[in-house]
């Protein structure tokens, strides 16, 4: 498998080419400048990695860039730094190689004239992550509309994992549950012999629940089974290698999903879950129907979005019920601030352990 464990922080995209020099600080988004007069097109090579959607280089196509061809080794800019960053000119192409910089629409430009972008310039992304997921929606019996991802494998009767992302992944655009992290392109990196979904959750949820929101979990979920029954029926998916992987609210929908679902998963992995089954360990009756389900949870000391103790009740409660095949890692707190990581990012780490995913697809329910 890939090893794409990103150390940056999830920050801003700039790029610049500075024809005069100076540098200054962040700017807020509605100060920020564009410049891209004379450019034909802006193509982005990118990759899915660890914290998002990054880009390696890009494709400048200018009507004329005779204007850039004596330009100085640290005239381009990403991020207000020229470290890491190359450049040839060739044909009126300007390509640009950068140090795997997450593409945002969030931007930070250097003082200077001359030609300065942002996401919203770019007017193609090759992604080969990306692409290898098919974009499709499906409308359940219950009038629930999902967007979803699909990698299907080329093989009949196949694993199908399903990847339930994070609350920041939410949405209708049918593209950021993909982008947002790897946790639906790590399955895919994994093994070519599976089936990966990728569903976009339509809203956040909060625990406990507010208003409406289980209304809408509950539809969310009939219909997502929907589509898996789909997949089984035309004989993609073994119905006994069905898989849950799921990031922070994702975790804590994976685990509501098993408790809903009891007779269907084969195995259930998540990584910083929300505590949507709340007080585990005074509700053991929510566990009893899953308690010998497979499961590997992720969590970091110390997070301060979902706390620790939802994995570490999570665990206690499977294995009091007898659960010998349930797994617990958790991540020093430290550890992952050295690493440049934000705390609560412990599906770094876990979507990067290979010995983790050889022992998902070894589960099965026959």
């Amino acid at each position: 498998m890939k090893n794409r464990f990103m150390t940056m922080t999830a920050g801003a995209l700039a790029v610049s080419v500075l024809l005069a020099g100076g540098v200054m600080g962040a700017e807020t988004e509605a100060e920020i400048p564009v410049n891209v007069d004379g450019v034909v097109s802006i193509l982005a090579n990118a990759h899915v990695g660890d914290l998002g959607e990054a880009v390696t280089s890009y494709e400048i196509t200018l009507e004329d860039a005779s204007a850039y061809a004596d330009a100085a080794a640290d005239s381009f800019t990403v991020d207000g730094s020229s470290e890491g960053v190359s450049f040839e000119v060739k044909d009126n192409v300007i390509t640009l190689t950068v140090p795997d910089v997450i593409l945002s629409s969030a931007v930070v430009l250097n003082e200077g004239t001359g030609l300065c972008f942002t996401k919203a310039e770019v007017t193609e992304i090759a992604d080969p992550d990306t692409a290898a997921f098919d974009v499709c929606s499906y409308t359940g019996e219950n009038g629930m509309e999902i967007n979803y991802r699909l990698r299907a494998s080329a093989s009949e009767k196949q694993p199908l994992v399903i990847a339930l992302h994070g609350a920041g992944e939410c949405g209708s655009d049918n593209e950021v549950q993909i982008t947002g992290n790897r946790g639906a392109v790590a399955w895919a990196d994994y093994t070519k012999d599976a089936t990966i979904l990728a569903p976009q959750y339509p809203e956040k949820y909060t625990t406990p629940f507010e208003e409406g929101q289980e209304e809408i979990m509950t539809a969310f979920l009939e219909t997502l089974t929907e589509i898996v029954n789909s997949l089984i029926e035309d004989g993609i998916v073994d119905e006994n290698r069905i898989y849950l992987s799921g990031i922070s609210m994702g975790g804590g929908l994976s685990w509501e999903y098993a408790a809903r679902y009891p007779d269907m998963f084969a195995g259930i992995v998540t990584f910083s879950t929300r505590g949507t089954i709340a007080e585990v360990l005074d509700n053991m009756d929510r566990l009893e129907d899953i308690k010998t389900i497979p499961c590997w949870l992720f969590h970091a000391a110390g997070d301060i979005v979902n706390p620790t103790l939802n994995s570490l009740d999570l665990y206690k409660g499977m294995t009091a019920l007898g659960n010998e095949n349930a797994h617990l890692s958790i991540y020093d707190a430290l550890d992952a601030e050295m690493q440049g990581l934000f705390i609560h990012f412990s599906w770094v780490g876990g979507l990067n352990t290979t010995s983790m995913m050889d022992w998902m697809f070894e589960q099965s329910r026959a």
